[in-house]
């Protein structure tokens, strides 16, 4: 069974008279019970007192006590308090009804000033079913919402942290002032990168560590360095190569002795010097473990002394083995170097051979003598000539690095035209991926209808990447969702070009209304002639950008809609861009338009169309 009586508001509390209230829980009186002394209580309330007190309770008036032998119902005072006129219990919440108690309970079923709290984890506000859906969609700082950069959900009032942090956030390059998501500036900024590089970081040219000279310059200027001094970096190239080569000799030179003896004094050298080094430190230890005890000799050395000294020993012979596998795992790794190096050099060897042979021909034979390009030589003369071609080839070398240079290089341009060629089909998607958003964007606008009051507000989010698009060509128009100057009048929206549009262009905010093809023309006047005012809002409201005109009848873009929509109309030069940090046009990246149509003899129930 409930308990209690019915509640009240704190307006209807003030008029009721005190005989329609339960002195127990100072609400109107509910399924009312009398008592011997003639006071009055509700059924619920006495059945809780006494429970608490044992079947005997004192009144709340009088003072006398009484049972339950001593209680009766009195339905005439329930009548009378049904006929009682109240307000909502939610009253004081906005609901304005008024009634009979007999009524309030079926009104209640469906009141909309029901005080609800919010859902949203973290938000304890107090709202009614009318209000609860708008808080929860738009107004709740708690709702979820989805990043617009990277479509992850995020509580509403962490969106600026989120943002801060967000990979696919737009950034602009503090160099070039090109925007990017986050994730991609860090490749934008690196010089050895494979993505578009900034075309105005400076970098070194890559031959620096070889000897050029230049300083520093941006991407552009160093390829066109790279292109104008091929000849002088491959020179470069072939200095730094020719110095090597003494190393190179001699590193072949102590292969040949390592496979000539197998390797065997070379391992036998480092096995007695690393022995040799054990047993130094062993003997080092031993010495110093003895002076530190005080023995003099060894005849003085107890059992216990002498298995601390081979635990010792142990330790390092056990460490000693690790450093001669490491020894040998390094030897092996340049004995296999050493192999490389010198297949390389017969290679070198095997393509100067033929053109030193055939220089010291041409210098025995007379003038006018035929000689092959390649004649077979004899094996001292291979000799002699591997010999000169090691000290005296620089010329082959130069011929033979060269030609390797210009393989290398045709290979790269080769890779660059590819790369070019993938760039080029990249910017293509990206443009089209641009096209479809815009179209995309425009059929979601002409879905959702603003108002059908002649009064457009249009919420302008996201302007830093807007104006950002705007500038860059990438986006330089859009249209705000669609709205109606009556319930079936005409249907229009507006159109902003954030970088400006013809005398505006670059320097100023171009706004336009535009004429929209709508469910209900057949029965409007045409040409449309309803004044048009256009505002840009202060959100301190302080001072508006106000522009108005009226139409002109004999412009098409006045005239019945026979496509999606007429060509737009308005002002090119609605705000200039220096005003806008001047006022609080835009506050927290959003600003707002409005656009007003005069209404007035707008519908006549019939078309005026010949």
């Amino acid at each position: 069974m409930t308990t209690g009586g019915y509640r009240i508001c704190e307006k209807d509390r003030q008029n009721i008279q005190s005989k329609h209230l339960c002195p127990i829980c100072s609400n109107v009186l509910k399924t009312t019970i009398q008592t011997e002394c003639g006071h009055r209580y509700c059924l619920g309330c006495l059945e809780e007192e006494f429970n608490k007190h044992d079947d005997e309770i004192e009144c709340k008036f009088c003072k006398e006590t009484f049972n339950r032998g001593q209680i009766f119902r009195d339905e005439s005072a329930d009548h009378e308090i049904q006929n009682l006129t109240l307000y909502c219990v939610y009253f004081d919440y906005g609901c304005k009804w008024r009634g009979e108690l007999r009524h309030r309970q079926n009104h209640q079923k469906t009141c909309k000033c029901i005080p609800l709290t919010c859902v949203n984890n973290g938000c304890y506000q107090q709202l009614t079913k009318e209000t609860l859906a708008q808080h929860l969609e738009r107004d709740c700082f708690y709702r979820q919402e989805k990043c617009l950069y990277c479509e992850q959900l995020v509580t509403f009032n962490k969106i600026r942290e989120h943002e801060n942090v967000c990979p696919c956030y737009l950034v602009t390059c503090e160099l070039c002032e090109k925007v990017f998501p986050r994730e991609q500036l860090s490749k934008h900024s690196n010089p050895n990168g494979k993505d578009i590089i900034c075309e105005k970081l400076l970098v070194l040219c890559p031959f620096t560590a070889l000897g050029c000279s230049e300083s520093k310059f941006n991407h552009k200027e160093c390829q066109v360095h790279q292109s104008e001094n091929m000849q002088q970096h491959l020179n470069l190239l072939l200095n730094k190569f020719q110095d090597f080569l003494p190393s190179i000799e001699d590193l072949l030179s102590v292969n040949q002795n390592c496979r000539k003896s197998k390797g065997s004094l070379v391992w036998q050298s480092i096995y007695e010097q690393t022995l040799s080094e054990v047993g130094a430190l062993i003997d080092e230890k031993i010495r110093s473990y003895m002076k530190s005890k005080g023995l003099l000799d060894w005849q003085s050395i107890s059992e216990q002394t002498l298995s601390e000294v081979r635990a010792l020993i142990d330790v390092k012979i056990r460490s000693f083995e690790k450093k001669i596998t490491y020894i040998i795992g390094r030897m092996d790794e340049l004995h296999q170097a050493l192999e490389k190096i010198n297949r390389q050099v017969k290679i070198l060897c095997s393509h100067s051979e033929p053109y030193l042979a055939h220089s010291k021909l041409q210098e025995q034979k007379p003038q006018h003598m035929c000689v092959p390009d390649v004649l077979p030589l004899q094996e001292d003369q291979q000799e002699r000539y591997m010999i000169r071609a090691q000290h005296q080839g620089n010329n082959t070398d130069h011929k033979f690095l060269l030609n390797e240079a210009h393989a290398t290089i045709a290979e790269l341009r080769q890779e660059l035209r590819k790369t070019n060629v993938k760039l080029e089909k990249a910017e293509e998607v990206i443009r089209k991926t641009n096209l479809a958003v815009a179209d995309l964007e425009e059929q979601l606008n002409s879905v959702a209808v603003n108002s059908h009051n002649g009064i457009l507000v249009w919420k302008v989010d996201q302007m830093a990447r807007r104006h950002a698009d705007a500038t860059s060509g990438r986006q330089v128009s859009f249209y705000s969702p669609p709205f109606y100057t009556d319930p079936h009048g005409y249907k229009m929206c507006a159109r902003i070009y954030l970088n400006g549009d013809g005398m505006g262009k670059g320097n100023h905010i171009s706004l336009f209304s535009v004429i929209m093809r709508g469910e209900y023309d057949p029965l409007l006047k045409w040409p449309f002639r309803q004044k048009v005012t256009m505002m840009l809002l202060d959100q301190d409201n302080e001072e508006h950008v106000i522009d108005a005109f009226r139409p002109d009848p004999s412009s098409s873009s006045f005239q019945k809609p026979r496509g999606a929509m007429n060509i737009a109309s308005g002002c090119q030069m609605f705000c200039p861009h220096s005003e806008l940090q001047r006022h609080a046009y835009i506050r927290d990246d959003v600003m707002f338009i409005k656009i007003i149509v005069d209404r007035s003899a707008a519908y006549d129930g019939h078309s005026n169309e010949g």
